[in-house]
């Protein structure tokens, strides 16, 4: 979630006088660190840092430099991130990884230069949906069975598979009861195959109940009549480290700081939300531990090192919102290792 690459390498947070080879290479070995490829000085970036780096993010192989882009390397993005074969050259891209890529995540097969039956049999084994990017020279009855059965949801297939194709699926005599999508019986198959089917729902208080205890951000879409503190706590219930939280979604008066601290243990950046009031240093280290990044939330007056370190050791980004005051080796290097370590300096 927080490390994206348009966001770039959090080196470029780092004081310079820190940046050595040995904390280049400790940093290339961490999940959390993201793409540091280009912010490595180029005298001290190594092929072991790239494998590193890549074996955590196979899409980074983009950056490294074509002399390290050896075999082992693509393998390895591959093994990551099935996806990162879009990046590997016509000429680097064989058999062995294209198969290796689909056999992990169907959806890869878009990204194959040359296609073979085999590549996308493998592809629609991985994942049905795969069909989409099969050419249609390859979609015999087998294959497109294939694709039928490994579907999460078969009723998106069905404008991928020819219409010639879904009769003979019919008369083949597939039983729907085996499948893992929940058929029943082959005239719901006929149902889906020839047509579209809508589904209309009323909001209603309960169904709107029902739809924020399941997804917190269903709440942005409940109409306001409906907004009281059932719906409310409901909504706090479902929170999580994935949550969109913004400004409004809950109106000041259903808030007091007990339901502000619970929120902001299950996602850090509901502190958007939190009335100035509210703002303590409980509710600030909740935030930071649950999401490292809300730090950019927090008033600069609550930033001690503290606050500062928990964040760091979690997140490396989270340096971009570290005052340059706050920062020493100990606090740059728990970012570059991620884990931090115990010690926790106190600082006025």
């Amino acid at each position: 979630m927080y490390f994206l690459d348009e966001k770039g390498s959090f080196l470029k947070y780092v004081p310079k006088k820190f940046i050595t080879e040995n904390y280049c290479l400790q940093a290339s070995k961490n999940f959390n660190t993201g793409n540091i490829i280009k912010s490595i000085p180029e005298n001290m970036l190594s092929y072991q840092m790239c494998v590193n780096i890549v074996k955590n993010h196979g899409s980074y192989i983009r950056f490294v430099p074509k002399k390290f882009r050896d075999d082992n390397l693509i393998r390895y993005a591959v093994l990551e991130n099935p996806s990162s074969i879009k990046y590997i050259s016509r000429k680097k891209q064989n058999e062995e990884f294209a198969k290796l890529a689909v056999s992990i995540s169907g959806y890869s097969l878009k990204y194959v230069f040359d296609k073979t039956y085999d590549i996308c049999k493998t592809a629609v084994l991985s994942n049905g949906e795969a069909l989409e990017f099969v050419p249609g020279i390859y979609k015999d009855l087998d294959l497109c069975l294939s694709s039928f059965i490994n579907s999460r949801d078969w009723r998106e297939l069905i404008q991928f598979i020819p219409r010639s194709k879904r009769y003979e699926l019919l008369l083949s005599g597939y039983d729907c009861t085996s499948a893992p999508s929940g058929y029943t019986t082959n005239r719901l198959m006929m149902d889906y195959f020839f047509e579209d089917i809508i589904e209309n729902k009323e909001f209603t208080y309960s169904r709107c109940l029902s739809m924020v205890k399941e997804n917190y951000n269903y709440i942005q879409d409940i109409p306001s009549k409906y907004i009281n503190k059932e719906i409310v706590l409901a909504a706090i219930g479902s929170l999580s480290c994935l949550s969109n939280v913004c400004r409004g979604d809950i109106p000041t008066e259903f808030l007091t700081y007990g339901i502000c601290l619970e929120a902001c243990h299950a996602c850090g950046c509901f502190i958007v939300t939190v009335p100035k009031k509210f703002i303590s240093k409980e509710i600030c280290l909740a935030a930071v531990r649950a999401d490292p990044e809300s730090l950019k939330y927090i008033p600069k007056t609550m930033k001690d090192y503290e606050l500062c370190y928990e964040a760091a050791k979690s997140c490396c980004y989270a340096l971009r919102y570290i005052p340059d005051r706050l920062k020493d080796y100990e606090l740059c290097w728990a970012a570059a290792n991620c884990t931090g370590g115990t010690k926790i300096h106190s600082r006025q």
